[in-house]
């Protein structure tokens, strides 16, 4: 309120202006990029439009005697107007505004003579002169020739060893266009663009753990060609047919049916030993979130325990630079206890420390190279904790080897209703032979070119048995022959009856003591059968009319004699 107060009273002619003084003050305002509530480094949610510069704003406000300038942006060719051009004006003082919706622009200026450059996303420049005197009002108008397009296209595909095709986003800020999707089945692309500049795109994959890519691409005149090969995200390994040779993060562990070979040694028989149910209610503190281990002397009493957390079996015969990296919390510092993992390359049979802790705290991340596991195919790690007093050590995430395919393929589609064909959102895709569900079927609202109800899946089999099921539908199954390294498209249309009533209403007249019929037709014209079952409704009303209800006495009971 104190720069406007001020900014007006240097420059009367903006009292009351209200776009105008916002224009002011946006166009000298200091940027300031934080964009950690989003938005962008210019005009970002913490910010806005950058700090309030008075003296800078004083110095480009409209003094002395003053005017108003006005036009219009059209297209050159159609005489369409066009919204959102921003418009240059150059001269005693500096004026950057943009167009409505009717193409319009105003601004109130110092008098003088200016220069008008008005720009938009798809056209060329578009220049003007125009003289502001006191008191008065210029009109300069300006027509912009659109540039020629050219198309960027090309395919997004698996860069870290599969190769299939992905689907993805294609976006290029800062430009009011797009996105763009590329083809799930192909990967392909294809996006037109003003020829002659620079584009800087984002690639990023819908699949959850890949990397999103930034692309540079320069285009002349002529169309251009432009694929990218995106990598997985190697540290957290989530890509869909990608997987570490040993992965534990330790959900439902309290389960020892899905505990995937891991075992617990209790080596004082004291019934003290690795726990997976947040002893003494301890939270995950190891930087992972979720179920965790956790061997505590402090939650059990302080007493004394010597407890070993043991792998499977580990097959690292293809690994040459295998790693152990896993999250902890340590906490030894009173000198009462010690963490140690020791590994073994002979299925458990001989064991070498390769990681020890005492009094050192530990917090966080913790890596480690293996290379006397490197080609071995019978390796076991065990994590060693023994102590007493106020000690512990939690660990989560914990992986062993370098992140790498797995064999298969995927498989997208589109799941619809066979009767009308509209697509089928939330229906379940299960591996029949496992029963694990493998996808869902979602709405695609940001792809104008991909149906709702799609899916996708990956799956190490070669001809999975799947099944599709949503309530109310006759649950599709079919086998799926599945190329590796490739994506298959499999569609679903699931069979659901679909009743037709003959009629919207039928009313019915008869004494008391007597019985009256009328006809009802149910039309079946569904891919399935369909089940009908009549039965009385009773309707309460509700509102002002339940109240009403609610309050009446009802009529006098009255007895009539019937025919017999």
């Amino acid at each position: 309120a104190g720069a406007i107060a001020l900014l007006w009273s240097a420059a009367p002619g903006l009292i009351g202006d209200i776009a105008g003084t916002t224009a002011v003050l946006d166009q000298v305002a200091v940027d300031v990029s934080d964009t950690s509530c989003g938005g962008t480094p210019a005009n970002n949610n913490v910010w806005g439009q950058g700090k309030l510069d008075a003296y800078a704003a004083i110095a480009e406000a409209p003094t002395g005697e003053t005017g108003r300038l006005t036009g219009k942006v059209t297209d050159a060719k159609t005489g369409e107007p066009l919204s959102g051009a921003e418009v240059r004006i150059s001269g005693p003082i500096h004026r950057t505004v943009t167009t409505g919706a009717d193409g319009s622009y105003a601004a109130t200026l110092s008098a003088g003579e200016y220069d008008v450059t008005a720009s938009a996303y798809g056209y060329g420049d578009g220049s003007a002169s125009a003289t502001v005197t006191a008191n008065a009002t210029a009109t300069r108008d300006v027509s912009l020739q659109r540039t020629p397009e050219v198309k960027i296209s090309g395919t997004v595909s698996d860069g870290s060893g599969h190769g299939w095709p992905l689907y993805a986003r294609v976006s290029a800020p800062g430009l009011p266009v797009g996105p763009w999707f590329t083809d799930p089945e192909t990967g392909r692309y294809e996006l037109s663009l003003p020829a002659d500049s620079t584009y800087h795109l984002t690639v990023a994959p819908v699949y959850p753990g890949y990397q999103t890519s930034a692309v540079d691409v320069p285009v002349g005149e002529g169309d251009v060609v432009r694929d990218v090969r995106t990598q997985v995200v190697e540290t957290s390994c989530l890509a869909a047919g990608y997987a570490y040779p040993l992965r534990a993060d330790f959900e439902g562990w309290t389960d020892p049916g899905v505990r995937a070979g891991w075992t617990v040694e209790d080596n004082l028989g004291g019934g003290h030993a690795w726990q997976f149910d947040t002893p003494g209610g301890l939270d995950n503190v190891t930087g992972g979130t979720g179920g965790f281990a956790s061997a505590n002397s402090w939650h059990n009493g302080l007493a004394e325990e010597d407890t070993n957390l043991v792998s499977p079996v580990i097959d690292l015969s293809d690994q040459s630079a295998p790693q152990l990296a896993f999250k902890a919390l340590y906490l030894g510092e009173g000198g009462t206890a010690r963490a140690n993992i020791d590994l073994s390359v002979d299925g458990g049979s001989t064991w070498t420390t390769v990681w020890q802790k005492s009094t050192e705290n530990v917090l966080g991340p913790v890596s480690l190279p293996l290379p006397q596991a490197a080609g071995q195919a019978r390796t076991r790690l065990r994590f060693h904790y023994a102590g007493s007093g106020i000690a512990l050590w939690q660990v989560d995430d914990v992986s062993v080897g370098t992140c790498v395919p797995t064999p298969g393929g995927l498989v997208t589609g589109v799941v619809r209703d066979d009767n009308t064909g509209e697509p089928v959102d939330g229906a379940k895709v299960v591996d029949k032979a496992s029963g694990r569900e493998l996808a869902v079927s979602a709405a695609t609202p940001l792809d104008p070119n991909l149906p709702d109800g799609f899916y996708w899946l990956f799956t190490e089999q070669a001809k999975p048995t799947l099944t599709v099921s949503y309530p109310r539908y006759a649950t599709g199954e079919a086998t799926t022959t599945v190329s590796p390294d490739r994506v298959t498209t499999k569609d679903w249309r699931l069979g659901a009856g679909q009743l037709k009533v003959g009629a919207e209403s039928l009313d019915l007249t008869t004494r008391l003591g007597k019985s009256a019929t009328r006809t009802l037709t149910f039309t079946n014209d569904g891919t399935r059968a369909v089940h009908v079952k009549l039965g009385e409704q009773v309707v309460t009303p509700t509102g002002p009319a339940g109240q009403r209800a609610a309050e009446e006495t009802g009529a006098p009971l009255r007895r009539v004699k019937a025919d017999p």
